[in-house]
């Protein structure tokens, strides 16, 4: 989700005072390179995560949320090595780090290895000794076990971001807050205050790459850094809502990865962060830059099929929803899920009569608990059932109530238990997404209108209860586009096709490509399509 959604959802309960300063007798550990330990290489062949040895593999992580919010502010090594420590012993084996990308370059060139780099910062009230704490991350990180996948979540776009350095209460008054917002494009009143703030896309462009192959050289041959994700977090407006400037954007940023360092793994965050429910365009599924090696979406379960009745949701959003990026070639991993979206006041509405019944929700002693672990537990048995390679629980920190007589513990309280149970069948995956049997071809716009049960939703339905899973979404267009889809179709023993709203070029394309006895062909008016698609799934 965009990060002022995260910010209004679920930091409330942030507090930067708890931050402490950072340990003196630390410093010399600090100032230690990160690049003198390494787990196993991770590489992807044949659309798959693998080890060395070719042998799949699965990322079971944590947003490391703080890493954003204060760590250019307040450095503490002893509590940073004590996190990772907790992660790795509630079995997590990565971390996603989200980085404000000011801290790695907080003027238009200027980067930790710049001796103007130290000033600016100073400027912001920012610690300029950042990347030597970031290396001690990496460093210790690795030494425990966890993979580490580095991205911007925020550009250097907003004038008033305490974390850039930034006075947020001057936010309301339309005076600057002195926060490092080089990459913003401000509109000014007549009187000289603020009025609009936008993201200068063309900046963007041009900077976000360089940026991001700072952190490839730093951490080049470092096999802790398992991938860098491109080109920024959740990219909604702008470039992001033109198909072909956002593929050259994400093209550009995995290039500068890769030309400093071509082992280095991408992961991709799709546009409009994989709500899709709105805007699924090609080059977030099926025409992704070549150098991108992994699909990185976010799910939240609520905000993604508002229209899906729980009961049902529970059984099928998750899967329905990945479906739409395993058919291309590409690995998924889902960058960020949890329990954000179960806040929404219109979805909480809307299935009031069960969330009431089952968690007494709504009453005087609501069973939150319960809520929260059942939700986490669909979303996880789903994904795993879809060959989904690695998953990231949105967040460590932030959001996240661990009360300890006042202190933080850093404990996840939304389905830790659950969490634990399904560490190991992650990181040793039985299944994953290439193995799939069974693929559905539709038009795009079939998708379901926010998850109302219907069209490749309802096909969805009866996947899952038939363990038809893992299964692929081939959309109408990409076959027409590219005969490399049309082709791809041979590899699987089943093939359903939706046939409303499809263009009848598509349906020949198919019916020249697969076996007539290995299809099925649906329209969803026709009496007991149903009855008849289980039935077919059976043989």
């Amino acid at each position: 989700m965009t990060n002022l959604g995260k910010l209004g959802a679920i930091c409330a309960v942030v507090t930067v005072s708890v931050l402490v300063a950072f340990a003196g007798n630390e410093s010399a550990k600090v100032q230690q390179k990160s690049n003198d330990f390494s787990l196993p290489r991770l590489k992807v062949q044949g659309g798959v995560l693998t080890d060395e040895r070719g042998k799949p593999v699965g990322l079971f992580g944590v947003n490391l949320f703080e890493s954003h919010l204060g760590w250019a502010i307040e450095q503490d090594v002893t509590e940073m090595e004590r996190n990772l420590k907790t992660i790795a012993a509630c079995g997590f084996n990565a971390i996603r780090v989200p980085l404000n990308m000011s801290y790695i370059e907080p003027a238009p060139d200027v980067f930790p290895d710049d001796p103007r780099y130290e000033e600016i910062m100073r400027q912001h009230r920012l610690k300029p000794t950042f990347p030597q704490f970031l290396d001690a991350l990496v460093r210790t990180a690795g030494e425990l076990g966890l993979y580490v996948i580095l991205e911007f979540h925020e550009l250097p776009s907003d004038p008033w971001r305490y974390f850039a350095g930034g006075n947020e209460q001057l936010r309301k008054t339309g005076k600057h807050g002195g926060a490092i917002s080089w990459m913003a494009k401000l509109t000014y009143r007549p009187d000289g205050t603020i009025e609009r703030v936008e993201l200068d896309w063309e900046k963007a462009f041009e900077h976000v790459p360089k940026a991001l192959a700072w952190l490839a050289k730093q951490y080049k041959g470092n096999t802790a850094v398992a991938a860098i994700e491109v080109p920024w977090n959740e990219p909604v407006g702008g470039l992001a809502n033109d198909e072909n400037a956002y593929f050259r954007l994400v093209q550009s940023c995995a290039r500068a990865v890769k030309r400093v360092d071509p082992q280095r793994l991408v992961f991709m965050d799709v546009q409009d962060w994989g709500a899709g429910v709105n805007f699924l365009p090609p080059s977030s599924c099926w025409r992704v830059p070549e150098e991108v090696d992994a699909l990185f979406p976010h799910f939240y379960f609520g905000m993604h099929c508002p229209n899906m009745p729980y009961e049902v949701a529970l059984q099928i959003a998750a899967a329905h929803w990945v479906s739409w990026f395993l058919a291309w070639g590409k690995p998924v991993l889902v960058g960020e899920y949890g329990t954000a979206g179960l806040s929404w006041q219109s979805w909480l509405k809307r299935n009031e009569e069960v969330l009431m019944h089952r968690y007494q929700l709504f009453g005087e002693r609501p069973n939150r608990e319960a809520f929260w672990s059942d939700v986490v537990r669909a979303c996880l048995e789903q994904w795993l059932k879809m060959g989904v390679q690695g998953v990231f629980y949105w967040a460590w920190w932030c959001g996240i109530p661990g009360q300890d007589i006042g202190q933080r513990t850093y404990s996840l309280t939304h389905g830790l238990e659950v969490l634990k149970e399904f560490a190991p069948k992650f990181r040793k995956p039985k299944a994953t997404a290439a193995d799939a049997k069974v693929a559905v071809v539709c038009d795009k716009g079939r998708r379901a209108p926010y998850g109302a049960l219907q069209d490749l939703a309802a096909i969805a339905q009866i996947l899952v209860a038939e363990n038809a899973t893992p299964y692929h979404v081939l959309f109408g267009e990409a076959i027409l586009a590219e005969r490399r889809w049309q082709h791809q179709l041979r590899r699987y023993e089943k093939i359903i096709v939706l046939a409303d709203g499809l263009p009848d070029e598509v349906l020949t394309k198919v019916r020249l490509t697969v076996k007539r006895n290995s299809l099925f062909i649906v329209r969803q008016d026709e009496p007991q399509w149903r009855e008849r698609l289980m039935e077919f799934l059976r043989k």
